[in-house]
């Protein structure tokens, strides 16, 4: 009967506690915090006794379940891993083909209707500052095709445009001009 008594106490004073530091405080954003681990404890007040009236193989079984729970959690971790992997490895490519097209547009406005086709090499070292910074940019022209598909003879494009187009790279990447190499196919 003292067990009940004593149960029944506990959540009086709980309840009446949590009551006074809520009228206490301020409209703030601790309110909230303050009333939520108050119901915390409160909800352990009033399920202590009964984990206690289960016995000693219902709480064995619950520690039980805690740790499988855990153990599965580490069964996850290279799961999670492999998906963190799989996003990085998107946004990599999301990136490569944005900067790929920007580049494509800047080049047809400086050289014309080319067939063009962009390589980019990224600093791929893990945790550095340079990760995700470009390396190198490969790009290589091929000749105009008309609407029709027939390929149009062209001719070679004049240094000046070469170093226009190595100028205009540079300043998208922000690489030095001769990590850009130009190749007329």
């Amino acid at each position: 009967m003292s067990l009940l008594r004593n149960w029944i106490v506990n959540i009086v004073l709980v309840i009446i506690i949590s009551s006074l530091v809520d009228i206490l405080l301020p409209n703030s954003e601790m309110r909230k915090y303050v009333k939520f681990f108050s119901g915390l404890i409160l909800i352990i007040i009033i399920l202590t006794p009964i984990i206690k009236l289960l016995g000693t193989e219902a709480g064995e079984q619950i520690i039980k379940t805690g740790i499988e729970q855990n153990s599965s959690f580490e069964n996850i971790q290279p799961v999670i891993r492999n998906i963190e992997q799989v996003q990085e490895d998107m946004a990599v490519e999301i990136y490569e083909n944005k900067l790929e097209s920007h580049i494509k547009t800047i080049l047809k406005d400086t050289v014309g209707e080319w067939d063009i086709k962009i390589k980019i090499k990224f600093d791929d070292l893990m945790w550095s500052e340079q990760e995700g910074k470009v390396e190198k940019v490969d790009i290589y022209f091929s000749n105009m095709t008309s609407k029709d598909g027939d390929r149009l003879e062209t001719e070679s494009l004049s240094n000046s445009e070469k170093e226009k187009i190595k100028e205009s790279v540079s300043k998208i990447c922000d690489i030095n001009r001769e990590d850009i190499s130009i190749y007329i196919q």
